[in-house]
């Protein structure tokens, strides 16, 4: 084989002088292929600028050509890596959407707990604001708790200092006695006397000794101490929760000393509704109170006690009982001032001034269940 001389001046035919016949020449001068690549570049920059042309617009198009024109052994493998390829993406979204129906209840779940949780705290929010008000009203109004008890314990007292002592009390409640007792073949047996606010217990311990059964309550944890230190049955509650808690016919009588004046008139009225249903036919209702009548109570004594809320006269009381249902009633009076001299004034002007001045201090409601419905 001779050897090949090149010159970028020689041409075709003094070339073909010095190859042999059979030998291709492939090199290119270096200044030649780079005119030649300069030349192609910009003839492809030519064919893109021209629109709507058919040429390919660059090598990698001729080379995209180039790769679609393949065997057709070649065609059916790209066919079945492209249905793979789909099958796998296929598998990924069904993987996807099994995990978001699998967890989406739950998911809403938590949700729905949060937004309860959300107005839960919304609602303690609101129960907080109104706890502080209501404190804050209580601070104004001097009925906390601690308020309370300064006012409980100087309560208690002021009722040692006024009330007398317990065989005092007793003296004056033996007035009552008798109506009772003049009924007792009829209620003796038919259950007990229940006192309403029974305190330490005086009425309770003077109809025992009589032969009654007998039961109280009261609010005061100090009173139902000392009630059950004599041994007496007393609960400690409120008085007409307590009364409406009795069956039905199963009480003799219910009684109530100096009570009624505490209670708002509508538990005055619970009362006595409550009194009617609990006490046998025949049964005995009894309420004493401060009697208004005499000027000097109404207007100074009744409100020695914090506690009282108005006085009632005694029609007003003996109305709502007949209302209930009650009957035979009467108003027994009390307890005058010794100034008061009934049999020995000598004019009606006199007598009136002397009473509602001097006259009785208390008063009791004494009504029957009739044995009979009317």
């Amino acid at each position: 084989m001779s050897k090949t001389v090149t010159s970028a001046g020689h041409n075709k035919k003094r070339i073909g002088a010095f190859v042999t016949e059979g030998e291709v020449e492939n090199e290119q001068p270096a200044d030649t292929a780079l005119s030649l690549a300069t030349e192609s570049s910009a003839a492809q920059r030519d064919v893109q600028a021209v629109p709507g042309s058919a040429i390919p617009k660059s090598q990698n198009d001729n080379a995209d050509d180039s790769a679609s024109v393949v065997s057709p052994g070649s065609g059916a493998e790209a066919q079945q890596v492209n249905q793979g390829s789909d099958a796998e993406s296929e598998g990924k979204a069904t993987g996807v959407m099994s995990f978001v129906n699998r967890h989406l209840p739950i998911w809403r779940s938590v949700v729905a707990l949060r937004q309860q949780i959300q107005a839960q705290q919304r609602q303690i929010d609101t129960l907080n604001v109104l706890a502080q008000q209501l404190r804050h009203r209580e601070r104004l109004s001097g009925s906390s708790a601690h308020d309370q008890a300064r006012m409980d314990a100087w309560y208690q007292d002021l009722q040692d200092l006024h009330r007398g002592s317990q065989e005092s009390l007793a003296e004056g409640q033996r007035a009552y006695i008798h109506h009772f007792n003049d009924r007792a073949a009829d209620l003796q047996l038919a259950g007990p006397i229940f006192d309403l606010g029974c305190g330490r217990g005086e009425w309770l311990a003077l109809m025992a000794a009589e032969g009654w059964a007998v039961r109280g309550v009261d609010s005061s944890e100090v009173a139902v101490a000392e009630a059950h230190a004599q041994g007496l049955d007393v609960e400690l509650g409120d008085l007409v929760e307590a009364l409406e808690a009795c069956p039905e016919s199963a009480l003799a009588g219910v009684t109530a000393f100096q009570v009624v004046e505490h209670l708002p008139f509508s538990r005055i009225t619970a009362l006595m509704h409550a009194a009617f249903r609990a006490l046998v036919p025949g049964g005995i209702l009894l309420l004493e109170t401060p009697n208004p009548e005499n000027l000097q109570v109404a207007t100074y004594g009744f409100w020695m006690d914090p506690t009282h809320r108005h006085p009632i006269p005694p029609p007003l009381i003996m109305d709502l009982s007949f209302h209930v249902g009650f009957r035979d009633g009467s108003i027994l009076r009390k307890n005058p001032w010794p100034q008061w001299q009934e049999a020995k004034v000598d004019s009606s002007l006199e007598s009136e001034v002397g009473y509602r001045l001097f006259g009785p201090q208390d008063y009791a409601l004494l009504v029957y269940k009739p044995a009979t419905a009317d």
